[in-house]
């Protein structure tokens, strides 16, 4: 998340690329066209394969989803969706079983050196990494983030950030992970939770399976969410731009009620998700697969295998 002042210092800057001296938004824009055209290009790989689809005007006319497993407890695949009886949306899915998995953040310290999802994925030896909440102009994070008894950030009191995605590192609790609004959030301290903590928002779909978005702004754009599934799995969804796929976005309205009123996600239950950083931030890297966030990442999201299993 970028205010205008960032934009513009950053837009007016230079750099000096492949013996070339360049603008930043001329450099930004090489970097998209590649970065499509890796994607766009590399037919055989998975992440570009229709592995499900609902054909426009007819969604009956199902290709069932081809999860790709990366261990035990971790899947993926990539789904189109008609969202509105003739315009399809591709979206990148990861199922994560928490009781094998846990949730872990990693921090980006500055801008100037931010390391890639996928650099933090390789050094961390995560089997999955992806963006997660929102952070200020001085690339600094906003609300609650919290892991194994270490808190990067305290709790933020705002009405766009309303929810807390909270998942349990002991078997004693019945559901590992769940999601709670802000409201009903108690502060545990670092001392007594070895809990995983991340505050966001806003909540799209909340506990009871209900859309959490009344008005459609008509603001589109890359996505991001958690959920959890009936099998409570967390779930994570993202809607990925490409220059070559540009219109592959959604207003939170169309997110929200894509999520709550479509296959295969009403097939999975899906619940309680919240809406995590989007736009040029989307990103995921999992298994030998990279979608790339456009721009640097103040806080990461990685899950490790559990060494005991909850």
């Amino acid at each position: 998340m970028y205010s205008g002042v960032t934009v513009a210092f950053l837009v007016h800057s230079t750099i000096h690329f492949a013996g070339m001296t360049i603008t930043y938004k001329q450099f930004v824009g090489l970097n998209f066209l590649v970065t499509a055209l890796i994607l766009g290009g590399c037919s055989g790989d998975n992440h570009v394969k229709v592995l499900y689809s609902t054909e426009p005007g007819n969604s009956q006319q199902v290709v069932p989803a081809q999860w790709h497993d990366v261990q035990e407890g971790l899947t993926y695949a990539n789904i189109l969706v008609d969202v509105d009886g003739g315009s399809r949306k591709e979206l990148f899915v990861v199922k994560v079983n928490p009781r094998l998995f846990e949730f872990m953040i990693v921090e980006n310290k500055d801008r100037a050196n931010a390391k890639t999802l996928q650099e933090i994925q390789k050094e961390e030896g995560a089997v999955l990494a992806f963006n997660g909440a929102f952070f200020d102009t001085n690339f600094k994070p906003m609300g609650l983030l919290q892991d194994s008894g270490k808190r990067v950030h305290k709790v933020l009191q705002s009405d766009l950030m309303n929810g807390i995605f909270h998942v349990n590192c002991q078997s004693a609790y019945p559901n590992v992970a769940e999601l709670m609004s802000l409201k009903d959030y108690t502060d545990v301290p670092t001392s007594k939770s070895c809990d995983f903590w991340l505050q966001n928002g806003p909540i799209l779909i909340d506990n009871a399976g209900g859309v959490r978005i009344g008005k459609d702004t008509g603001k589109a754009a890359g996505r991001t969410a958690l959920g959890i599934d009936k099998d409570g799995n967390v779930v994570l969804i993202v809607v990925y731009q490409t220059l070559i796929n540009s219109d592959n976005s959604l207003s939170l309205y169309q997110f929200a009620h894509m999520l709550a009123e479509k296959e295969p996600f009403v097939g999975m239950g899906l619940y309680s998700v919240l809406n995590l950083d989007g736009g040029p931030s989307t990103g995921v890297a999992v298994g030998g697969e990279y979608l790339p966030e456009i721009n640097p990442v103040e806080n990461v999201v990685i899950t490790l295998p559990r060494k005991q299993k909850i």
